[in-house]
């Protein structure tokens, strides 16, 4: 099956990005595609220049994802709003667009979407 993830909740606040993580790993183990998609807050996960401690250290949860070949893509506009820039992404993940976001969404037989 073919997965698509959309997190758009800031990630060191709310959970979502966490149980995004957990389900990606699951479908993996399972054989599934999974792809991600970042968008509004959940940008800041792919910036690879913010120290993060504790539990929460989603930048390392995202190239851990990339690691395992899954595409990480993370709205342009979203980034550089925050002032992301694509040489602070994490490795393996890459700025994008809606349209990204439409091809991904047509190629999922699966959308999870975690949002406000």
């Amino acid at each position: 099956m073919r997965i698509a993830i959309i997190i758009q909740t800031e990630p060191c606040t709310y959970q979502d990005f966490g149980t995004a993580y957990e389900v990606a790993l699951a479908a993996l183990r399972k054989g599934h595609e999974v792809q991600v998609f970042l968008y509004d807050e959940a940008v800041v996960a792919a910036n690879s220049k913010v120290k993060m401690v504790g539990e929460r250290q989603v930048n390392k949860m995202i190239r851990e994802l990339a690691e395992r070949k899954v595409p990480i893509i993370t709205c342009g506009a979203c980034c550089l709003f925050r002032g992301i820039t694509s040489d602070m992404l994490v490795e393996g993940s890459r700025m994008g667009g809606l349209t990204d976001l439409a091809k991904m969404i047509t190629w999922a037989e699966k959308v999870l979407n975690l949002g406000h």
